[in-house]
């Protein structure tokens, strides 16, 4: 009985060392994130937006050979460590963005190695709109509409249409990864509330002269379509692909409180052209995009084992 006992005792011993030896290591992994051999690999799709387009030295061609990063993507690679690529293209629809997940083979391949994908996609729809609708004049026939405060036929159209492409998109995506964590930035409101003569002229490059004689329609219709969008499109397609997608609020990012108490978007976080970040604008999307994926992921355990792919959902 004795000689049991000792036993016993003995293999208790040699039991508490080899805990003290490796317990430490192990805990290391899961809370410590610099101890990973590598960090996590976000990859940006979609448009303008995610190339970080217009920014102090900004080059199409070095974002095209992957030689340099612009933007909120190369923020959040200098501060947070980040594996970034960005595959999102200059100018990109909802349409083209299909066309290019499904066709271009190394942007395939990077969604397929991302513990992250981060989306930003759905303005130049609207840029576009006359011509993906098929008619001139959709746009004054939207803003005239939602003005009105009545039915939306062209309006819902639009989300109709956007929701159909954003749905194959997100099933291209989860078919070449479905273990990867998609976080979306959602769709903001260019700041047209308050526009001067060059400002005006500017809307008339981008949507016509039609749309330039209305600034403050065009900024109505901005602020209701890209609310829309947001509730309507990306917050449902998160229901649907719950668990394995999360919104990043971009449009109350960019948003600033008027004097009087209003809210509208902060014209000072834009280019001269309202659409597109300025320096200010990409940290403001940097810091909302990260916050968004440290609510919803354990670095820790990403860092420590990049292939175990854990995530904490809410």
């Amino acid at each position: 009985m004795r000689k049991r006992v000792r036993a016993i005792v003995i293999i208790f011993i040699a039991l508490v060392a080899v805990g003290a030896t490796f317990l430490p290591q192990l805990a290391t992994k899961t809370t410590h994130a610099n101890s990973a051999e590598s960090p996590p690999v976000l990859v940006i799709l979609g448009d303008s937006i995610g190339t970080g387009f217009g920014v102090s030295g900004y080059s199409a061609s070095a974002v095209q050979n992957q030689t340099a990063l612009f933007g909120y993507g190369r923020i959040i690679r200098n501060t947070r460590g980040f594996e970034v690529i960005c595959r999102a293209v200059d100018g990109a629809t909802t349409t083209t963005m299909i066309e290019h997940i499904s066709t271009h083979q190394d942007t395939r391949n990077d969604i397929i190695r991302a513990d992250i994908i981060n989306i930003t996609i759905g303005g130049n729809d609207m840029r576009y709109i006359n011509d993906i609708m098929g008619s001139s004049n959709f746009m004054i026939d939207v803003i005239n509409e939602i003005r009105t405060g009545r039915d939306t036929p062209m309006a819902d159209a639009v989300l109709e249409h956007l929701r159909g492409n954003i749905a194959t998109i997100l099933d291209i995506i989860y078919g070449l990864n479905p273990h990867a964590l998609i976080v979306v930035l959602e769709n903001y409101a260019p700041p047209f509330h308050t526009v001067n003569i060059f400002e005006r002229a500017i809307i008339a490059a981008v949507f016509g002269m039609s749309v330039a004689r209305d600034p403050a329609g065009l900024n109505q219709a901005g602020v209701t379509i890209t609310s829309r969008l947001n509730k309507e499109v990306w917050a449902e397609l998160a229901t649907t692909y719950r668990g394995r997608m999360v919104l990043s609020d971009a449009f109350n990012a960019m948003m600033e409180t008027t004097d009087r108490g209003t809210t509208r978007t902060n014209k000072s976080l834009f280019q001269f052209d309202f659409i597109h970040p300025n320096s200010s604008g990409h940290r403001v999307l940097a810091n909302t995009l990260m916050a968004t994926i440290d609510k919803h992921t354990d670095f820790g355990n990403i860092w420590s084992n990049p292939s175990s792919r854990w995530f904490w959902w809410s």
